[in-house]
């Protein structure tokens, strides 16, 4: 239990870090300098806020719990089957993606209803002197927010589980004498992941910009507000391009020298041991490539070898079976060891060595 404990208090300093980059400094900043409230008002958003955040944690400890269990379950002192361990063992490999999850829909929905219909609900009461509109936009400003907390918590998460998937692989040898493995399978591939991140990275704060410049246009220069997404549109549009664009070139970047080295690995598994990945790359995977082509010399240089070894096991036995190790006969003996044992009579024969006391001795004997 002492790693689930660490994992979970790993996780919830993950949550108060991502919470604090994503929602104060971005979330706090898009609110409080783009809208012009009242002091009054400014404390009935405040009361709304933490209102609405009391909600959200609720239903967002709710869905943790859920997808912590199996894991504790696995950490614990308890003897598991195999087939609870392997499920824990997914479920931990899932967990960052679980974590983006529980970001995107209890954490941002248990937010943003909420406070949507509490605002909504001031404003036809008169308490909040804000357009409808409004609202609108702070569910636009919550999702992107959201969306930043996510990709924070995603790669923070995934450092997490690594003591967590080391318990349980320890487990499942101690229990079981299994190597507990994935066996290649992939929960989320590095294309997704990077392409999806740059999206998020390129996009999200141009929107959320945008979005705050349209506020504040309102509010202070009404006539100009009319205009203001016949070109900010296109800017948005072409931010998107620009960061899908670059977001496939850098996932292709990355996943390239990958199945690259996938299929040469695969032909070394099927005994071909004449491959080798072409050196086409000046970043760091120019050093995993020449070390993969080193593995593949040495397995192949261990490969000939192996074929020599039964004749060098065998370069002592008599075609009379009066040899050893293992009595053989005739040509029972390996090619290789009939030759090694002619090479080594010839060598004694022709060679001026000092022949030892020992032996001596029991020449003459």
């Amino acid at each position: 239990m002492h790693v689930y404990h660490q994992f979970v208090r790993r996780i919830i300093i993950n949550y108060l870090i991502g919470s604090f980059i994503a929602v104060l400094l971005v979330g706090g900043t898009f609110i409080f300098t783009t809208l012009e409230i009242p002091e009054i008002e400014l404390s009935v958003m405040i009361a709304t806020i933490l209102v609405s955040l009391v909600v959200m944690m609720g239903a967002e400890l709710y869905v943790l719990h859920k997808d912590l269990h199996m894991i504790k379950f696995a950490t614990s002192d308890q003897e598991l089957s195999m087939d609870e361990i392997t499920a824990a063992y997914k479920q931990t490999h899932r967990f960052p993606f679980l974590t983006v999850r529980r970001i995107l829909l209890p954490h941002f929905l248990g937010f943003s209803i909420p406070a949507g219909a509490i605002s909504i609900l001031f404003i036809q009461m008169g308490i909040l002197h804000v357009s409808y509109q409004y609202v609108v936009y702070a569910y636009i400003g919550s999702a992107l927010v959201a969306l930043m907390h996510g990709l924070v918590e995603y790669y923070l998460t995934i450092e997490a589980i690594k003591p967590v998937l080391a318990e349980i692989r320890k487990k499942a040898r101690t229990i079981h004498q299994i190597e507990l493995s994935t066996h290649g399978y992939i929960f989320v591939t590095i294309r997704k992941t990077l392409i999806a991140s740059a999206l998020v990275i390129g996009v999200s704060p141009i929107l959320l910009f945008t979005v705050s410049a349209q506020i504040r246009l309102e509010e202070v220069a009404p006539d100009i507000a009319a205009d203001y997404w016949n070109w900010a549109g296109a800017i948005i549009v072409m931010s998107i391009l620009f960061a899908s664009l670059s977001a496939w070139l850098f996932a292709k970047s990355i996943q390239d020298p990958i199945t690259e080295l996938q299929v040469s690995m695969k032909k070394v598994q099927a005994g071909n041991f004449a491959v080798g990945a072409e050196d086409n790359y000046s970043n760091d995977f120019s050093k995993l490539i020449d070390g993969f082509n080193h593995m593949v010399l040495s397995l192949k240089e261990k490969d000939a070898m192996e074929k020599m070894l039964p004749g060098v096991r065998s370069h002592y036995e008599r075609f009379d079976g009066k040899g050893y190790p293992d009595q053989l006969e005739g040509e029972h003996i390996p090619l290789f060891g009939r030759i090694i044992a002619v090479a080594d009579a010839f060598d004694a024969m022709t060679s001026n060595k000092a022949v030892p006391k020992c032996d001596a001795k029991r020449a003459r004997i």
